[in-house]
């Protein structure tokens, strides 16, 4: 929280040490102190940790102010104490444990969190039997493997340019690349589901051809949606293989019935509120539950027409809202419900975490929301996976920049083409990994995992954890 301090004279030497923060309960530290827009003003930065309360700053007792001439102040303006009313609640575990043990039983539990801000919460152990560990997220591979061409089966399968991927309600992993889509059973069996070349032709399995496949989703109709850049076109696959055009006559943008309207070059896909969104070289196209194409109409600040370059890829918030990722800047937008677009992250320069409009972005390859809202950026130019959160920060949370392949530690891990990322409602993100011939997982909170010894006893057995939110605010559960 930042305060603005008024006085009545000119000051200097002002220093954290001459403030501080009482009364309401309210408990925090006074971080920053800055000279203001004039000799008159002071910005001051507090960090809040308490869970609720009134935060009231004061002159410390301590006080050594002077003014310009070096004399001692005895009169404040009353601006000079700020009060600010602030709520921030504890973060929990919100991933239920099991009830009953079983000797051998081996577990290996995601430890979801859940915060009333949407804070990001980290956990630490603090009590937990030997057999038990807390594992701190990691990036592991979860299919593909170095070699030549393609290979289906258990045994070390081989994908060739993985581009997107989608999840079934079972589980089923869909992978989309090289002009095929690929099955990948929770046991890890690959399949070819569809594809065979490239092409254009509708058919079942291997009957169909893509061209130039972009992006993949999973649609509540339980259908999955491909946008084809090379055909211009979004074709509809059933869970058993069949391929049928869903919407693109010819190259173009004209809006209208699923009969005529045209796309150019689609792109990124995303399912909102009965809708699909799409992106092509015309903009961002919304095909409505009638059958019904139309083109977002977007506006600057100023209520001016505004045209983005080429999105590259997108993701709807729960309000309606747009995040955008276009080609050649590292700039997140953000369309509002307004349709008008603003600057919410990034800024011209190079690799940079920080404050949202401070930090710096390579260029802007996937995005992705989670739950929380916390909005997961890739970046092409230094390939790193970064977090927007909902307080405004962007961090880096994988990958140390440089061109390879390493799983395990999130900041040590490497990639090479990362092209796309799916968050999964279990706590982790998917992300293509194209010139490594990979799916990779990336773990957003720490695991438990351990086996059952054999020699357990009956009774209650206790855990507990520590959970620190991103203000500070501390609790053990």
């Amino acid at each position: 929280v930042k305060f603005t301090l008024t006085f009545s004279e000119a000051v200097d030497n002002l220093d954290v040490s001459d403030f501080e923060i009482k009364s309401g309960g309210a408990t925090g530290s006074v971080n920053a102190v800055a000279p203001g827009a004039d000799e008159f003003t002071y910005s001051l930065t507090v960090t809040l940790i308490q869970a609720s309360g009134i935060l009231d700053i004061d002159l410390a007792a301590t006080q050594n102010l002077a003014d310009k001439s070096g004399n001692a102040l005895t009169e404040l303006v009353p601006s000079s104490e700020e009060t600010y009313d602030f709520s921030n609640q504890p973060s929990s575990v919100s991933t239920a444990l099991p009830t009953q043990l079983f000797a051998g039983q081996k577990l290996n539990i995601s430890l979801k969190t859940t915060d009333p801000e949407n804070h990001n919460t980290h956990i630490t152990r603090v009590s937990l039997p030997d057999w038990l560990s807390l594992n701190a997220p990691k990036v592991s591979t979860v299919v593909g493997t170095d070699g030549t061409g393609e290979r289906d089966g258990r045994e070390s399968p081989i994908l060739m340019s993985p581009t997107g991927t989608a999840l079934d309600n079972d589980g089923n992993l869909y992978v989309l690349g090289n002009n095929k889509i690929r099955k990948v059973t929770p046991d890890g069996l690959v399949t070819t589901l569809a594809g065979a070349g490239a092409g254009d032709a509708n058919g079942t399995g291997t009957e169909a051809r893509f061209a130039g496949v972009a992006q993949i989703i999973f649609a509540p109709d339980g259908f999955l949606y491909v946008t084809e850049l090379g055909n211009n076109k979004i074709k509809r696959v059933s869970l058993n293989g069949e391929v049928t055009t869903f919407a693109g006559v010819g190259v173009g943008g004209q809006d209208g019935d699923l009969s005529v309207a045209s796309f150019h070059g689609p792109r990124a896909i995303n399912y909102h509120d009965g809708k699909f969104y799409i992106s092509d070289k015309n903009g961002l196209r919304v095909i409505d539950g009638d059958g019904k194409v139309s083109t977002l109409s977007l506006l600057d600040q100023d209520s001016n027409p505004f045209t983005f370059p080429e999105i590259l890829d997108f993701a709807v918030t729960s309000d309606g809202s747009i995040y955008v990722g276009a080609s050649g800047d590292g700039i997140v937008h953000k369309v509002g419900t307004d349709m008008k677009v603003s600057v919410v992250a990034g800024s011209i320069g190079g690799d940079k975490d920080g404050k949202a409009l401070e930090a710096q972005i390579g260029s802007i390859i996937a995005l992705e929301l989670d739950a929380r809202g916390n909005l997961y950026i890739a970046d092409a130019t230094y390939r790193k996976i970064k977090r927007l959160d909902q307080q405004g920060n962007v961090l880096t949370i994988a990958g140390n920049g440089n061109y390879g392949f390493q799983d395990g530690d999130p900041a040590q891990a490497e990639f090479r083409n990362v092209n796309d990322v799916l968050f999964v409602e279990g706590g982790y993100l998917l992300i293509c990994d194209w010139s490594n011939r990979r799916i990779r997982r990336l773990d957003l909170f720490p695991s438990l995992s351990g086996e059952v010894p054999d020699d357990i006893s009956g009774g209650v057995m206790s855990i507990t954890f520590n959970l620190t939110d991103a203000l500070g605010l501390s609790r053990n559960q």
